[in-house]
């Protein structure tokens, strides 16, 4: 990304955003804390203890904690280093709206590589799954 910006990075500061109001644990303004944040989301994501993320405050009954789980999956998925396999905004208000779409794992988040590594694009297309029924209805809105 390198200062610019696009609907990825709009939907990276999504992510971004998601992890914190999760966790109850916001920037404050210093560099080290938003690399920390994702660091350890992603660490308990794959050790699988992501419910130890979850701010207190948020955790109810199976079902609300459910819920918690996928926007962690979603959280993670937009903060993922690989910018095409990021979900679009469309797709995330779409995910968000109904649990029947399948979401791929995600991949380690922009702090743990350099963007000028991100290798075979073609493979990382391929990392985000969507259902084949909504991949033809999804539409990108551009400003004029």
């Amino acid at each position: 990304m390198h200062g610019q910006f696009s609907m990825k990075s709009d939907v990276f500061s999504f992510g971004v955003l998601l992890l914190e109001i999760i966790s109850g644990k916001g920037r404050n303004n210093k560099e080290d804390k938003f690399d920390d944040l994702l660091v350890h989301a992603w660490k308990l994501w794959k050790d699988g203890r992501a419910m130890e993320l979850v701010d207190p405050s948020l955790i109810g009954d199976s079902n609300s904690m459910s819920k918690i789980m996928r926007c962690i999956h979603i959280g993670l998925l937009c903060v993922q280093i690989d910018l095409d396999g990021r979900p679009t905004t469309t797709l995330i208000s779409h995910i968000l709206s109904t649990d029947s779409t399948i979401l791929s794992e995600p991949n380690q988040p922009a702090s743990f590589k350099d963007y000028s590594r991100l290798g075979n694009i073609d493979q990382l297309k391929s990392n985000f799954i969507l259902s084949s029924s909504f991949e033809e209805l999804i539409t990108e809105i551009y400003p004029r």
